[in-house]
């Protein structure tokens, strides 16, 4: 999970101060959750993959993609011949 912060506030180029301030952490905090010395705590968990539009099971390593695609097909209703 710490690569995935740390790839995610690089990629959006936020620095750590302005992520930490943003989740209301100490910048020490954030750079500790990103080298995998402390686990991130659920709520700042959800903040971090909402304020980066990705899943918490991306950040948990547990999916590949940041976030589920959506297929309209899927959605739509499905025409019946009558």
């Amino acid at each position: 999970m710490q690569n995935r912060i740390k790839e995610l506030r690089l990629k959006n180029k936020e620095t750590q101060v302005s992520l930490a301030k943003f989740l209301g952490v100490a910048q020490n905090t954030l750079s500790y959750w990103e080298q995998g010395k402390y686990d991130v705590d659920t709520q700042s968990l959800q903040k971090i993959a909402d304020h980066f539009n990705v899943s918490v099971d991306y950040l948990l390593g547990n999916k590949e993609k940041k976030s589920p695609e959506l297929n309209i097909k899927n959605i739509l209703p499905i025409k019946t011949k009558k």
